[in-house]
């Protein structure tokens, strides 16, 4: 047997340090303005609405796509289409706006008054659900065109070949 007086104690555990003071947390970014959340609300609950109306009746949901959600509430919807539209004639027929009726009446549970308003001023400039999805094609298209200008083997073509790209498309969706 060995003698184990000679050997240092065990070293006894050590009490936990206490804990780092946690990271102040990011301030809380204060509400939107009443506006604000309206509006979102508004565009939200329109492209909802919008997307229930395309199931049934995909060609009204295009015509609509191209109104102003002026004032969407659980009870009521009003859009808007600019002076001169060519596609307010046939949105504002009342099968399209029974159309219309109906999709934004299941999207919130309950009857919603439909109102469409041919050659409102207030819909001029308003950005449109149609305007949105075309600037989100154009960023989208731009971005695979720059990704493909840098991948590896169109750069090493250009190299080995002294060329540069003329023209570039991209597949549609």
């Amino acid at each position: 047997p060995r003698d184990r007086r000679d050997e240092p104690p065990p070293a006894r555990p050590q009490p936990n340090p206490a804990p780092a003071p946690a990271p102040a947390s990011p301030r809380p970014r204060a509400d939107p303005e009443p506006e604000e959340r309206s509006a979102d609300f508004a565009t939200v609950a329109f492209i909802g609405i919008l997307e229930r109306l395309a199931t049934v009746r995909p060609e009204l949901a295009a015509f609509y796509q191209h109104a102003a959600p002026l004032s969407v509430t659980p009870t009521e919807l009003v859009v808007g289409f600019e002076p001169d539209s060519v596609i307010a004639a046939q949105a504002s027929e009342k099968e399209a706006v029974a159309a219309l009726t109906q999709a934004a009446s299941d999207h919130f549970g309950a009857r919603v008054h439909v109102v469409v308003e041919l050659d409102s001023e207030r819909s001029r400039g308003f950005d449109t659900v149609a305007a949105q999805q075309a600037r989100e094609r154009k960023s989208r298209v731009q971005r695979a065109i720059a990704k493909a200008k840098q991948h590896p083997r169109v750069v090493d073509a250009m190299e080995i070949l002294g060329a540069r790209i003329k023209d570039l498309k991209i597949a549609s969706d």
